[in-house]
């Protein structure tokens, strides 16, 4: 068989036993890995695994793998062939040898999307480590009134703020001292792609769970995940580590409850990181952890390459800008031609915010990203919280490595900054309605003198998969979304279910009040002609 010539970097399709031919990278092997004869270590695009792969089942990447345009293809798969195309365009393809590694080559092509550009490289000063991760949803919950007033000045937030977002239009030199290389960027400035969606979960379309993506926590032990509730700290370390290659120096703002979790699982990956807090005592669990204390915010900037703001609300955020001592001081202080800093933004703030504060930082030379984060505090401390992105793609790719650490999914939406607040927005949004509907449920089985924890315990042994119940919803929204609908069950069938409970709960006097709303959308829905189209079409009576 002839050599396939593969290098470090090379576009490839690769075919795990069981599963399809696969969309990869030639990858750099574990510092610690033995080389594997007549195999290659791949990165397996999306999915974001690796695995070792024998030679003989790996193809160089060529056009002709991408299916036709008017093939069905999902959401996932879509972006996946944006970004091979993409990626494909920064260097030239290489000869594609005629081998078959799948029997159907008309369902070669599962992908997911992500930035991949293996940065492992030797001069890791100027290719940061692009090493990805995945992310989740919930608002940063930090009980800290941030104010920068501890030196008595009293200053007006937003008067400055505005005076940032809207300088003097005088241009001046400023002198910079940059003597001291912390306070100098390691960032790098990478040439310009399409900027992609990707969703870093295991699963390649809705219908199909983790098991079916090549190199997934099934057949690869990769994942940074620990086992159930149960981490072991050494052992989570470990696999960071083995994972995760920090390339930056991390500047973190806000060490509360949820922000303590993240330094902590920062710092077990590696990663140098200073940390601030308006309450200095609530930094001394990650010192000992071996964070780095900075006494202002502005010495926090100029002690990193990447700072992290996680207070607790937008006032705060903002209030972290301004100042003698301020993150814009020392952004000013830092900043000088080629060299800048990135600032990433994970207070949960309104779209308006977000926008505001990137403003700001960019005004004084900075890069910035917003990066919602979805989750709860136990995920931040195991990270597997999945983060929302959106701002400034540079600064993303390189916060790949922070990112891989802290998370379990990652998600660029696009350069618009507000758009991960929307997300989260909208995410939230559908959880707290769930909650509400579920407490709907549980009151109303107590007039019909039903236990509710009986419920909650027939719904837990019911054999029901509401992760692949929920999947299943997505996809038929989406469907009806692209007129593409299969009906699994008709609007008038679900809207009579929803009038029997309604009926009830009047004749019992116990109102179900997000049930009775859904109910009225039904009947609009009805109304308008969708009587006979899958439940799905509701949607058009929220219109």
């Amino acid at each position: 068989m002839a050599n396939k010539d593969f290098e470090l970097g090379d576009l490839v399709w690769a075919k795990m036993k069981g599963y399809t031919p696969w969309p990869a990278q030639i990858a750099d092997p574990p510092l610690n890995g033995k080389t594997k004869k007549g195999r290659h270590y791949v990165y397996f695009l999306g999915s974001k695994n690796y695995a070792w792969i024998s030679e003989k089942d790996i193809n160089h990447h060529s056009e002709s793998y991408i299916p036709p345009a008017n093939k069905k293809k999902s959401f996932l798969l879509r972006s996946a062939i944006d970004e091979i195309i993409a990626l494909s365009k920064e260097k030239p393809l290489k000869k594609t040898l005629n081998l078959s590694i799948d029997n159907d080559s008309s369902t070669n092509l599962q992908e997911l999307s992500n930035y991949v550009v293996d940065q492992r490289s030797e001069d890791h000063e100027k290719s940061p480590s692009s090493d990805e991760s995945e992310t989740s949803v919930f608002e940063v919950s930090m009980k800290e009134d941030i104010h920068l007033s501890s030196n008595g000045e009293s200053s007006n937030i937003q008067e400055e703020l505005n005076s940032c977002v809207n300088p003097p239009v005088v241009k001046s030199k400023r002198k910079r001292h940059l003597t001291d290389e912390s306070e100098k960027s390691n960032l790098v400035d990478i040439p310009n792609s399409k900027i992609l969606k990707f969703d870093d979960s295991n699963d390649m379309t809705s219908s199909k769970n983790a098991e079916n993506v090549p190199g997934s926590s099934a057949e690869c032990s990769t994942k940074l995940q620990g086992s159930a509730d149960h981490v072991e700290e050494s052992n989570l370390a470990d696999q960071l580590r083995q994972y995760v290659k920090p390339t930056m120096k991390v500047g973190f703002i806000g060490v509360g409850a949820m922000g303590q979790r993240i330094v902590k699982i920062l710092l077990l990956s590696g990663h140098q990181v200073t940390v601030y807090n308006r309450s200095p005592e609530k930094c001394n669990d990650s010192i000992k952890a071996g964070a780095l204390r900075g006494e202002t915010p502005a010495d926090v900037v100029k002690a990193s390459d990447i700072i992290f703001s996680c207070v607790s609300d937008a006032s705060a955020a903002k209030s972290l800008l301004v100042g003698r001592e301020g993150v814009l001081k020392g952004l000013e202080d830092s900043n000088a031609g080629d060299i800048y800093k990135g600032y990433v933004e994970l207070t949960s703030v309104d779209p308006e915010s977000a926008l505001e504060i990137g403003e700001c930082i960019t005004g004084k030379g900075g890069k910035y990203i917003e990066a919602s984060m979805i989750g709860t505090r136990q995920d931040a401390e195991k990270g597997t919280l999945k983060i929302v992105v959106s701002g400034d793609e540079t600064l993303y790719r390189n916060c790949l490595s922070c990112f891989r650490a802290m998370s379990k999914r990652v998600i660029f939406t696009n350069s618009d900054i507000g758009c991960s607040s929307k997300y989260r927005i909208i995410y939230n949004m559908i959880w707290g309605s769930s909650y509400g509907v579920l407490a709907d449920a549980l009151s109303f089985t107590k007039v019909l003198n039903i236990s509710p924890n009986d419920l909650l315990d027939s719904l837990k042994i019911s054999g029901i998969d509401f992760s692949k119940m929920g999947n299943a919803m997505l996809d038929r929204m989406n469907s009806t979304i692209t007129n593409n609908t299969t009906i699994t069950n008709t609007l008038k069938y679900q809207q009579k279910e929803m009038t029997l409970a309604i009926n009830l709960s009047d004749t019992l006097n116990q109102p179900v009040h997000l049930a009775a709303r859904a109910n009225e959308m039904y009947k609009l829905a009805k109304s308008l002609g969708a009587a006979e189209e899958d439940v799905s079409a509701v949607i058009l009576g929220a219109e």
